[in-house]
């Protein structure tokens, strides 16, 4: 008799335990890709701001006045966008991040209900 529950208890903590290992990495693969959209954007406004420097000397052969240098950077700082199709492409990928989103807890509300 005291057999059968021993049994179902192991059952149980193996269940817990694969559950545990499927919350877990579903966590890494969150975090890391979190870290790797950070560094996608951080490249990227690094490129941007190279470019914007380089456009600005190629047209005026001069360096680049000081509050036009600071205005820059604090744009790089602020993650603002360097140019202005920037922005309207931001509003685009905005709506395609929320649809993922929605998408990833719909799956993950399938799943629970198996």
């Amino acid at each position: 008799m005291a057999r059968l529950p021993r049994i179902e208890y192991a059952e149980q903590v193996k269940k817990d335990k694969i559950l545990h290992d499927i919350i877990q990495a579903d966590k890494a693969e969150a975090k890391h890709r979190e870290n790797m959209e950070f560094c996608t954007d951080v490249t990227r406004q690094l490129i941007d701001f190279a470019l914007k420097i380089g456009e600005y000397r190629q047209l005026t052969e001069n360096l680049i006045p000081a509050k036009t240098w600071r205005e820059w950077n604090a744009l790089f700082v602020a993650n603002k966008p360097f140019f202005d199709d920037e922005i309207l492409a931001e509003g685009e990928n905005g709506q395609e991040q929320i649809d993922g989103k929605l998408h990833a807890q719909t799956v993950l509300q399938d799943e629970s209900l198996k």
